[in-house]
């Protein structure tokens, strides 16, 4: 068995790989989600906790009182 990454340029294509592993073919390990397109500010809504967010925003603060 050969393990590959594939980049679909479009529906067609996928629905030829969805075809080919119903037939037992070969198998989709995990189908990435469309890229998410929009303001920067809201596709990374949520991407950190709360605390790890406060972490990170002390830490730049203190990386820019060492250059200023």
């Amino acid at each position: 068995m050969t393990i590959i990454q594939l980049k679909v340029h479009n529906q067609f294509a996928l629905d030829l790989l969805h075809e080919l592993e119903t037939l037992g073919t070969v198998r989709i390990l995990n189908e990435a989600k469309p890229a998410k397109t929009g303001k920067m500010s809201e596709i990374l809504r949520n991407a950190f906790s709360k605390e790890a967010a406060e972490s990170f925003r002390k830490h730049v603060q203190e990386m820019r009182s060492e250059w200023g």
